[in-house]
């Protein structure tokens, strides 16, 4: 079961975050998709630069 709360994150941890997740991406796609990856990664760069815009 999930536990959902409302806790306010600080700009560096959703940055963490989303790095984190953004790895655990890029290792399932090199394992399960290896043709996409330069589509993901392109993908991730943009997502990547918009989020530092954020901050």
């Amino acid at each position: 079961s999930t536990i959902a709360m409302d806790v306010p994150l600080r700009p560096q941890e959703v940055h963490d975050l989303v790095n984190r997740v953004g790895r655990l991406i890029t290792s399932y796609a090199q394992e399960f998709l290896p043709d996409d990856i330069y589509i993901y990664s392109k993908c991730r760069h943009h997502h990547q630069q918009q989020i530092q815009q954020m901050n």
